[in-house]
């Protein structure tokens, strides 16, 4: 299970994970993919994954939304 969260606070390189704005799982190699609406440019996202055997990673590093 991949959770996704919005990060609201400033100053830290991976989370805090304030607002969860989407989950999905991962295929059998941990591919996923998930479409989340209304983020807007530079809100900046993280992400923590649960495995059933294996437990809960640490937060991902934080990922800022940007204009293509």
């Amino acid at each position: 299970m991949v959770e996704i969260y919005q990060v609201t606070e400033d100053g830290a390189v991976a989370g805090p994970l304030n607002l969860l704005i989407g989950k999905t799982t991962t295929d059998d190699k941990g591919v996923f993919s998930i479409t989340v609406d209304g983020l807007g440019v530079g809100t900046r996202v993280s992400a923590i994954v649960t495995h059933p055997q294996y437990g809960t990673s640490e937060p991902a590093v934080n990922a800022v939304v940007r204009d293509f």
